[in-house]
């Protein structure tokens, strides 16, 4: 079953959702590297908390996908890649001016 998506809708709704993220950033200012290392242990205990139901949702989409390819593949990397990012967090967030169109 193919989904029907109304494309400007759709890129409105991404707009006003970036729209959004820009002014609560704005508001609230830049998160400290305290609130960033909480977030990404966060995200990295609910990767943690649903591995089995995450393996096997990858296993449907691929029909039939190795547990142990997908624990490789995607949920090893993905908690590697967020103890990397909490190693960094000391450097400092590295600003960059993004082009709004």
């Amino acid at each position: 079953m193919k989904a029907n998506f109304d494309s400007i809708d759709l890129e409105s709704q991404l707009h006003d959702c970036l729209q959004q993220q820009k002014n609560c950033a704005t508001i609230e200012g830049i998160e400290s590297i305290a609130v960033r290392k909480a977030h990404l242990l966060s995200l990295k205990a609910i990767i943690n908390d649903h591995r089995e139901a995450l393996i096997e949702a990858v296993n449907q989409d691929y029909g039939n996908r190795s547990r142990h390819e997908t624990l490789l593949a995607e949920i090893i990397t993905a908690t590697d890649d967020i103890n990397s990012s909490i190693k960094h967090l000391k450097n400092g967030p590295r600003y960059k001016s993004a082009k709004w169109t």
